[in-house]
């Protein structure tokens, strides 16, 4: 997962009452009535920490149980690694300066009934010496209720956290690719952090006509780059656009660089 690790995974079907089972009912003259999907969260979902060598940080993580059964949590503590651009969760201990084999987690298991909410302690060191800038705390669950009424769950919840040492951030932005979809553009750039630190990419795609109008000006969430990462970032005219010639400019900043990439292309017939 990327900033996915907030994300609830279950497995197994959960039994609901059909339509046509269901009695007509005003959502608005009885709000109590309105059917909410069940869900698990976490708060925060992502922690940052700017750390040093040998220093020890204390946060709390909360979760909440939104379904309608009893969960029983494991709360375990992976290292996210890069490799290839892409993020891998590793158990603690097993990479080189492992920073999950240092995390001391108070309670190690939760049991929350439906709408209960817990939460746990996280101790985090930071090694002398380690290359690894997130661990992700996550809380796993399977349920088996032997009732008729219970489905199997299972479910991986987690929080990522993330830490910038000494070392600097180094983004990298490839070209802006244009792609005709129909009477829009579409566009795709690559962004990586080739530094030794996490980044935090903010940035924006604009597509300019040959007058020099404005057609587009999408603002792109925050990007969260670990040292390696690689990411496609996507973007679309959301209106249709008129034949003729349009200039795409991208731009994303972190830690006070700024980077501009351009790219042009005709749409449609030229006149």
């Amino acid at each position: 997962m990327r900033e996915g690790l907030a994300a609830v995974l279950l497995t197994g079907s959960l039994a609901f009452v059909s339509a046509e089972a269901r009695p007509a009912v005003d959502p608005v003259a009885h709000p109590s009535s309105i059917i909410r999907t069940p869900s698990v969260s976490i708060e925060p979902a992502v922690v940052e920490l700017d750390a040093g060598a040998g220093t020890s940080f204390l946060r709390e993580i909360s979760v909440r149980n939104g379904t309608p059964f009893e969960l029983q949590f494991n709360v375990v503590v992976e290292d996210v690694l890069v490799h290839g651009g892409k993020r891998l969760f590793r158990p603690a201990g097993e990479s080189r300066g492992s920073i999950a084999a240092t995390v001391v987690v108070d309670p190690a298991a939760l049991v929350l009934q439906p709408g209960q909410s817990g939460r746990v302690s996280v101790l985090i060191t930071i090694p002398h010496e380690t290359a690894i800038r997130a661990v992700a705390i996550f809380f796993r669950s399977r349920t088996n209720d032997a009732s008729a009424r219970g489905p199997a769950i299972s479910l991986n919840i987690g929080a990522l956290v993330t830490l910038r040492l000494s070392g600097k951030p180094d983004l990298f932005s490839g070209p802006v690719l244009l792609r005709e979809e129909g009477s829009r553009i579409s566009l795709v750039q690559t962004l990586t952090n080739r530094g030794s630190e996490l980044l935090i990419a903010k940035g924006t795609f604009a597509l300019v006509g040959e007058g020099g109008e404005l057609h587009t000006l999408v603002h792109l969430p925050p990007t969260r780059l670990l040292p390696g990462e690689t990411t496609n970032l996507e973007a679309e005219s959301p209106r249709a656009l008129p034949p003729g010639r349009y200039r795409a400019i991208s731009t994303f900043a972190s830690d006070e660089r700024l980077v501009v990439r351009e790219a042009s292309m005709q749409l449609g017939e030229p006149k």
